[in-house]
């Protein structure tokens, strides 16, 4: 699992028979930028928790994706998340 911020909603023009009512979102991460299965609702600039590979394709059953958010931070998570980054 990774922590990452939103940066934006992704518009999917047309996707695969089951998942046309999935949301998509932009996430920046330690990794870099990648687009994830947003299971949550998130808005921009929310700070999230993101899993990946093999975990995120058992989350979302309907759709082989690589990235999805299970978790939407809050404000005192964000502040652990800096002194984090700061000891790197």
């Amino acid at each position: 699992m990774t922590v990452g911020n939103v940066l934006g909603k992704l518009n999917v023009q047309e996707a695969f028979m089951g998942a046309e009512h999935l949301s998509w979102v932009q996430v920046s991460c330690k990794e870099g930028i990648c687009a994830a299965v947003d299971l949550v609702g998130t808005q921009p600039g929310d700070l999230v928790l993101l899993c990946s590979g093999n975990a995120a394709s058992r989350v979302i059953s309907e759709c082989p994706a690589d990235a999805a958010v299970v978790a939407v931070l809050s404000a005192a998570e964000k502040e652990v998340d800096k002194l984090a980054q700061k000891r790197l």
